[in-house]
């Protein structure tokens, strides 16, 4: 038995040996050898830093925005780079307007000084792009910007060192920004047909100074709109050659068709950039026209105002249309006049010499340049051998034009109209004919101004009325006359006793209710002086002050009524009641 066990041992040693440490503990039983555990678990741990993305591609202008190619307004500077971040994590593109970076809670960048803008998040070694859109906001040529990459980790965001200064050549900060030209005005001249010096003019002005060379200016001048930034689509009257206009003028001669019907002949002008810009606004495609001479056409019959009736406006606060016809004669056939023969309306102290431009228009007593079209009901025009044709004017008198009946500023006055003919829009005050002098008539009208047409009194404790007198009601001349009114109630309704109308008061200021004016249930005159319309204001106004008393023991509860204000022609006596004198 002791042999076995001994070389049980020396079997185990051999078994085991190179181990470091031994130990070995065995139990002998009838069955045989246990030996206890050998190993044990130790647990492992380790903080794996959150470090900032880094720039694979720098941020850089693509295309590049700089002196020679400016970003345009209303276009795009784009911006773009591509980050890898070594934590795997998405990453934003921060276009900051200063050195200065932050992030906020939730991971996304923020720029403290401004943001050009920041990107969508993107994925590690993916491209990230920024947009910028130039807008009327960026007066100056160049503007700085800062550029970082910060990782989307909430709370724990970083970012890396700022980069602006590009991949190559000029696509790094700043970017440079090219503003439109402006066109305040445009000018022409008139010209005979197949004449070659019929000027068009307009005044501009770039001051942009790319990198010390100021932007240069083209003037285009078009048949049609129709303009693509280089050339006229549908057609060209001229252009200018590219010239500085810091501020000044372009100018470019076009040639008069021949042969060409005189009258106006359109053209659209615009203005273009040495960087393809167009001007915006102004005078920029608008509808123009230059004038293309004809023999003068005259009057073969004294014109018509109204058929020789007075005058009766009946549209409050707006206008009334009234005609004027005649009978007109051109060397050049009567289908020439069509398109260019014109009227002008005028009070006779004004007369047609200050009331025959476009600019002298004063809707109290001088319509002038009032279009006028062909109307074979007055004389037909059988084609272009006749040279006789009828013309009907429309003039929209506004409501507030002078009247010259009796009680009026103007009694001792009247109205005239003077058909003006003409092959173009030229003047021909040789060839016009006037009209007989005929009256407007007083237009007696009255309207409440918008939000002051209903006397809403709030709440109020019986047995107590306003204490001062408060603006309800604003009375506007709605016709050609100034206004005094007539004042009556109706008792307010409600669930007691009626409150009768001589519980308001009323006055021309807010007075206290004391000296307030009884408002009674029949009509009152009240001496308002609202002014004429058409002068200071349109349409002119006088305000009413209200004010009311609830008896004592009132039953409370809402009661309602009607107060009726009614016009009342203010007669001319005191020029400073009408407002305005002649």
């Amino acid at each position: 038995m002791r042999k076995k066990i001994k070389s049980a041992l020396q079997f185990c040693e051999k078994f085991i040996s190179g181990w470091t440490i031994l130990s070995l503990f065995f139990t002998m039983t009838g069955i045989g050898i246990a030996f206890p555990a050998i190993a044990d678990d130790a647990a492992t741990s380790v903080n794996v830093d959150n470090d900032a993305p880094s720039f694979s591609v720098a941020p850089h202008e693509d295309p590049t925005s700089d002196t020679t190619t400016p970003t345009n307004m209303d276009a795009n500077v784009t911006f773009k780079a591509t980050a890898t971040d070594t934590n795997g994590n998405d990453w934003y593109l921060a276009i900051c307007k200063s050195n200065a970076i932050a992030t906020s809670t939730d991971g996304a960048p923020t720029c403290p000084g401004g943001a050009w803008g920041i990107s969508n998040a993107a994925s590690s070694t993916a491209e990230a792009t920024v947009a910028y859109t130039i807008t009327s906001g960026e007066a100056d040529e160049s503007y700085a910007w800062y550029g970082f990459a910060c990782d989307k980790t909430a709370g724990n965001s970083q970012c890396s060192e700022m980069s602006n200064t590009g991949t190559s050549g000029n696509n790094g900060s700043p970017f440079a920004v090219n503003h439109r030209p402006t066109f305040s005005a445009v000018s022409d001249e008139a010209g005979n047909p197949g004449a070659t010096d019929v000027t068009i003019t307009a005044t501009t002005y770039d001051d942009d100074d790319d990198d010390g060379s100021q932007d240069t200016v083209s003037l285009y001048v078009c048949k049609t709109a129709a303009f693509n930034g280089s050339s006229c689509t549908g057609g060209e009257w001229c252009h200018s050659d590219p010239a500085v206009a810091p501020p000044g003028a372009l100018a470019c001669d076009l040639t008069v068709p021949d042969p060409q019907a005189h009258g106006e002949v359109n053209y659209y002008p615009y203005l273009v950039d040495s960087h393809s810009l167009q001007a915006s606004g102004g005078q920029h495609g608008s509808t123009q026209s230059y004038t293309v001479n004809d023999v003068v056409p005259t009057i073969s019959s004294t014109p018509s105002l109204n058929g020789g009736a007075a005058i009766s406006l009946s549209n409050e606060k707006t206008t009334t249309d009234i005609y004027l016809t005649g009978v007109v004669t051109d060397d050049n056939s009567c289908q020439d006049i069509h398109a260019s023969t014109t009227a002008d309306i005028w009070l006779t102290s004004v007369g047609h010499t200050a009331c025959n431009q476009t600019g002298e228009a004063d809707n109290n007593d001088c319509y002038p340049r009032v279009s006028c079209s062909y109307d074979a009901a007055v004389e037909e025009c059988t084609g272009a051998t006749d040279k006789t044709g009828g013309y009907k004017c429309t003039i929209s008198f506004q409501y507030y034009a002078n009247p010259t009946d009796a009680n009026t500023a103007w009694s001792t006055d009247s109205w005239t109209g003077s058909l003006v003919p003409a092959d173009g829009q030229g003047v021909n005050e040789g060839g016009a004919g006037d009209s007989a002098t005929i009256t407007m008539n007083s237009f007696l009208a009255l309207s409440l101004e918008s939000g002051y047409d209903a006397i809403a009194y709030g709440n109020i404790s019986a047995g107590s009325h306003t204490t001062t007198l408060e603006e309800k009601t604003r009375v506007e001349a709605a016709g050609n006359v100034s206004l005094d009114v007539s004042l009556s109630g109706t008792s307010m309704t409600g669930p007691g006793a009626d409150i009768t109308a001589d519980n308001q008061k009323y006055a021309a200021t807010g007075v206290a209710w004391a000296s307030g004016t009884d408002l009674s249930g029949s009509p009152a005159p009240f001496d308002l002086n609202t002014c004429k319309s058409g002068y200071t204001g349109t349409p002119e106004y006088k305000p009413v002050y209200w004010g009311i008393n609830i008896p004592a023991g009132q039953v409370s509860g809402a009661y309602t009524g009607t107060n009726t204000i009614t016009a009342v022609k203010n007669n001319w006596v005191n020029p400073d009641d009408w407002c305005e004198v002649p």
